[in-house]
C-alpha cells in the first residue's frame, strides 16, 4: 500500500483498493492498478524482511511477469474465489483491448541482485517490440529509498553528472534559468551506462511504450524511415534536463558542466 501511494502517487483509498489484490491464493499479484492518467497497466509485488535485506529472487521476479497470464484468463479467476482478482482480470482486459502498456514492479527492501537484474534486463530486451508494451522495473532499498526522498523533496533521481558542451547560450523566465546546447550521441550514452533508467524515471513515455496510435509509435516510425529518418535528429529530437543547480568550468567554449539533482524530464518534439 505504501509503495502504491509514494510510486504512483494515489490517496489512501485507492492504494489500499490497487493493494486489495494481494492474500490468499494471489498469484504472486498483490499490487493491481490501471492508472488512466497516463494509459497503463502497473502490476507489482514487495517483499522485504525485518533486518533490510531481503534477498531478490529470480523465480520471484518470474512470478511476478507470469501474473499477467492469469489476469488474461477471467474465467480462471472466477474459479479461484476472489472477486478483487475477478475484478482485476476484467479491468485488465479492458485496458489491454485499448492498447494500454504493462509495467511490471518488483520491489524488495535489499541490494540489488546481478541474477535478478540480468533476468529484467532480458525480459525488457526481448519484449522491446511488443504491442501493447511490457517493462519490468525493479527497486531495490536504495531505491525505495530515494523514491521516499523525493516524495518528500530532499532529493531527486541523479545526485550530479558532468557534461561537456562545445557551446551554449543561456536563457530565464519564471521557470529560473535554462542553459541550452548540443549534446552529442557518445555523452548520452554514457549518461545511460552510468545512471541507467533513472535518467527516465519520471518521464511518461519511458512505459508507453510503442503501443499503435501512440507518440513512441509514431517517432520509431519516422526513425525506421529511409527518408525522415535521416533528417529527424534535425527536426524533431531534444531532450529537457532539469537540474536544482549547474556549475560551469571554463568560458561558453569547450566546456564541462556539473548538474545536481538532474533528470530527464520530457522529450522536445
Amino acid at each position: 500500500m505504501w509503495l502504491a501511494m509514494e510510486y504512483l502517487g494515489l490517496h489512501e483509498t485507492d492504494a489500499f483498493e490497487a493493494a486489495s489484490v494481494d492474500g490468499g491464493n494471489d498469484k504472486d499479484l498483490e499490487i493491481f492498478f490501471v492508472d488512466e492518467e497516463t494509459e497503463r497497466i502497473v502490476v507489482g509485488r514487495t517483499k522485504f524482511n525485518e533486518n533490510g535485506r531481503y534477498r531478490a529472487k529470480k523465480n520471484e521476479l518470474r512470478g511476478l511477469l507470469h501474473t499477467t497470464d492469469w489476469l488474461k484468463n477471467p474465467n480462471g479467476t472466477v474459479s479461484e474465489g476472489r472477486r478483487e482478482l475477478e475484478a482485476a482480470a476484467r479491468e485488465y482486459a479492458d485496458a489491454i483491448s485499448r492498447g494500454y502498456p504493462v509495467e511490471y514492479i518488483y520491489a524488495f527492501c535489499g541490494p540489488d541482485a546481478k541474477d535478478v537484474s540480468d533476468a529484467a534486463r532480458l525480459f525488457n530486451f526481448e519484449a522491446v517490440n511488443n504491442v501493447p508494451s511490457r517493462l519490468a522495473k525493479l527497486m531495490g532499498l536504495e531505491f525505495l529509498k530515494t523514491l521516499h526522498e523525493e516524495t518528500i523533496s530532499q532529493s531527486t533521481r541523479v545526485p550530479s553528472c558532468s557534461i561537456r558542451v562545445s557551446n551554449y547560450f543561456e536563457e530565464s523566465g519564471t521557470y529560473g534559468k535554462a542553459v541550452v546546447t548540443t549534446i552529442d550521441g557518445a555523452q548520452l550514452s554514457r549518461l545511460y551506462r552510468e545512471h541507467g533508467d533513472q535518467l527516465f524515471d519520471r518521464n511518461v513515455r519511458l512505459f508507453l511504450g510503442v503501443r499503435k496510435g501512440g507518440v513512441n509509435a509514431g517517432i520509431q516510425t519516422t526513425l525506421a524511415s529511409a527518408t525522415e529518418g535521416r533528417t529527424s535528429g534535425l527536426t524533431t529530437t531534444g531532450l529537457c534536463l532539469s537540474a536544482t543547480s549547474t556549475h560551469r568550468n571554463a568560458a561558453r567554449w569547450n566546456c564541462e558542466i556539473s548538474v545536481s539533482s538532474m533528470a530527464v524530464k520530457r522529450p522536445l518534439a
